[in-house]
């Protein structure tokens, strides 16, 4: 089974790449959403993050509440709080990573018992995680600053500094560039960038 590991910085089009990939037929498991999931309400990692980086936690912000009313994560403040800060967005990552690797290795098992022939492992943080060193390949997409910030603004509803601010809390796109095997430009159209992925499954597969 080969497995394909597909990343990009936040507005570079990854996950439209991974929804192209996947309506070709790909097995896909998605990091973000298993984060999603194991941070839901009633999920025990809240009260952790709550003790870390809520408003009388260790690492927070005073005033600035990381769960609603609900005691639900409000993804949005949690946020704020970490992608102005290396070393909480660091402490955050060890936090989920552990986690996030664990299902994602159960999935590729699963998938693999059932004799898939390729799995797309669509994460932003690939190399962060080290998920990279478990993937035949690794796909990233860039696409310029302009472009990625302009996408996310319209997406989120999100200002340019809260955008600026969660791209340079990443790895840079050169860093990125020089750990992977294949890099896609989607500074384009969609058509463009599907037809890209067209061409490369038809080399890798």
């Amino acid at each position: 089974m080969k497995i394909i590991g597909l990343t990009g910085g936040i507005g570079s089009g990854k996950s439209t790449a991974a929804a192209h990939l996947k309506n070709m037929g790909l097995k896909h498991i998605d990091a973000d959403e298993i984060g999603r999931g194991l941070t839901d309400e009633g999920s025990p990692l809240l009260s952790v993050l709550d003790r870390i980086f809520g408003p009388s936690g260790e690492m927070g912000i005073r005033g600035t509440d990381i769960l609603d009313a609900c005691g639900r994560l409000d993804r949005k403040a949690l946020a704020s709080v970490v992608f102005t800060d290396a070393d909480r967005k660091k402490r955050l990552d060890s936090i989920m990573f552990r986690d996030i690797k664990s299902e994602i290795m159960s999935e590729l098992d699963s998938f693999r018992e059932g004799g898939a022939d390729a799995v797309i492992i669509d994460a932003p943080l690939l190399f962060e995680s080290g998920l990279d060193h478990i993937c035949d390949i690794v796909v990233l997409i860039t696409a310029d600053m302009e472009t990625r910030i302009k996408r996310v603004c319209m997406r989120d509803g999100a200002t340019i500094q809260e955008v600026t601010d969660r791209i340079n809390s990443q790895m840079s796109d050169k860093e990125k560039v020089s750990l992977s095997d294949i890099v896609l430009d989607n500074s384009g159209t969609q058509e463009q960038l599907y037809a890209e992925l067209d061409d490369m499954l038809n080399k890798i597969l």
